[in-house]
């Protein structure tokens, strides 16, 4: 392994850690609505990422690319919304798995969109990570139309979030990173801004709003976004979107786990043999080679 690659593969593990606790803290948020949680996180993210860019003299021509990045921003807006949703409506465990088919999606569209042509061992690895996270998700007893609804909701999320990856793939190969996250973040904010103000003026209580559930929607914003998610753009400068994704499904495990230790939610043999299978899988695709089409190096 290269070193740009092995960087690559540092950053996304870092970032899959602090990514595994969104779950938990968007839980803990709860019962503030998802659409404000949704907005508190990316707002939080968004401050965080744009000071840092600032600092580093990266806004420049901001405006100019206010048309462009008003997409994109929208599209991680409703990643975001459709996650956080996923999370109010079903088990912690069965949303990330769902939401981690993405990679699945990626492969797929890389191949049209970016160029990249997997080999047969990546493409096993794949296959068998889908499988883990199958497994992973176990078989419910009685499906709910909220359970349903939370489904739906979560492969929602994964559509968004494999369409959020190869933009971030196309778009870091010859831009900053926190030029990148800042201007996606922002924009992010602001169109989930009306969402949460319909979430606040339908059902409203500022009970809600204790000190422990504001903090779990700052940290949430911080922690797995404003860290996390500019650890997985930065890791896309040196490899795939695929690659970058089958790592960054480890945000199932440190979830699951979290949910064990701080929600009682215990996994059972099912979920852990998925989590080893789908560990499996990510290793395959490591392994398994570089795509043909190398990512730019350019800063």
């Amino acid at each position: 392994m290269k070193s740009d690659e092995a960087r690559g593969f540092a950053l996304i593990g870092s970032g899959a850690v602090l990514l595994g606790t969104a779950s938990i803290l968007v839980r803990i948020a709860f019962p503030i609505s998802a659409l404000e949680v949704a907005f508190g996180r990316l707002a939080v993210a968004a401050v965080f990422v744009a000071a840092i860019a600032f600092f580093r003299s990266e806004l420049r021509g901001w405006l100019g690319d206010a048309r462009p990045y008003s997409l994109f921003g929208a599209i991680m807006a409703l990643h975001f919304i459709t996650f956080v949703g996923s999370l109010a409506l079903t088990s912690i465990a069965h949303s990330l798995s769902i939401v981690y088919l993405a990679p699945a999606i990626i492969a797929i569209a890389s191949v049209r969109v970016l160029g990249e042509r997997l080999r047969p061992l990546q493409i096993a690895g794949i296959v068998l990570s889908i499988i883990g996270i199958a497994v992973l998700t176990g078989f419910e007893r009685t499906l709910t139309l909220r359970m349903l609804a939370g489904d739906v909701l979560a492969f929602a999320s994964a559509v968004f979030f494999a369409a959020y990856s190869i933009i971030g793939r196309i778009r870091r190969a010859s831009m900053p990173v926190f030029a990148y996250t800042s201007r996606v973040y922002v924009w992010a904010a602001i169109w989930a801004l009306p969402f949460a103000l319909y979430g606040a003026f339908s059902d409203f209580d500022p009970s809600d709003y204790t000190w422990t559930r504001v903090g779990a929607i700052a940290l949430s914003g911080l922690l797995p976004i404003g860290i996390g998610r500019t650890l997985y753009n930065a890791s896309m400068r040196y490899i795939s979107a695929t690659k970058t994704n089958l790592v960054a499904t480890q945000e199932i495990t440190g979830g699951v786990i979290l949910a064990a230790i701080l929600l009682a939610e215990i996994p059972s043999a099912t979920s852990i043999i998925g989590a080893v299978i789908n560990l499996a899988g990510i290793f395959l695709v490591i392994l398994g080679g570089r795509p043909l089409r190398r990512p730019s190096r350019r800063r």
